[in-house]
């Protein structure tokens, strides 16, 4: 943290962060004064503002970094609370860091664009229609999500059909083999200082290309369905 800001935070204040990631992997200095606590939303702040307009809740992460006050956990509680933030969970900032970064590039960012290209990929090189192929792949991902959000796995498993139960215990083992899994472990929260990130030009992406027209008004003689 620059000087000019350090010295210009009031003797009484805190500092808040919604993610732990520049207090592990960066060298921030604060105050002797200031507590320094992580309140960390398992959601977008526009999601949680939905939520919170409407009286739901969405659970949160805390922790103390610096505690001078002897307060600081109690004041990230209180600070998430405000925020309609619910139930809360007590964690460390390092904990916090890490299992949101395996969690972002195992599952919720790079599996999942991973799976979901490579199953576009397979289809439309086996002579699919690259249109139905999306939405097959991709478009009713959505409602999937939503259904095991909502109910968990084993309400997930209710839920669908027995031929998706089928392909669910037979196929999904097999798209995740032993070797991936300890990769993962072994990368887990890796930050930028041990971790190679490489950033490539974008290209025009096959999938949103069939998106667009999945989703538009369809060829002149209309769409392909019975």
């Amino acid at each position: 943290m620059p000087r000019a800001a350090r010295t210009a935070i009031a003797p009484e204040a805190s500092l808040v962060f919604a993610h732990g990631f520049n207090l592990v992997y960066s060298d921030l200095a604060f105050p002797e004064h200031a507590d320094v606590v992580l309140v960390s939303p398992t959601g977008p702040g526009r999601v949680l503002r939905e939520a919170y307009t409407r009286g739901a809740r969405l659970p949160a992460y805390v922790a103390a970094h610096r505690d001078p006050s002897g307060q600081a956990l109690a004041l990230a509680e209180s600070y998430a609370a405000r925020i309609g933030a619910a139930p809360l969970w007590r964690t460390s900032v390092r904990e916090e860091t890490e299992v949101d970064l395996f969690g972002e590039q195992v599952v919720l960012c790079g599996g999942l664009l991973a799976l979901v290209t490579a199953a576009h990929e397979t289809l439309v090189e086996r002579g699919y229609s690259p249109e139905i192929a999306y939405l097959e792949c991709v478009h009713q991902l959505k409602y999937l999500a939503d259904l095991l959000h909502e109910q968990g796995p084993a309400g997930f498993r209710a839920g669908i059909s027995g031929t998706a139960l089928y392909g669910a215990m037979t196929r999904g083992p097999r798209v995740l083999g032993a070797a991936s899994r300890r990769e993962w472990a072994a990368e887990a929260g890796r930050g930028p200082g041990r971790l190679a990130w490489e950033i490539e030009r974008a290209q025009a992406d096959p999938i949103e290309e069939a998106r667009r027209r999945a989703l538009g008004p369809g060829p002149a003689n209309g769409p392909r369905s019975v």
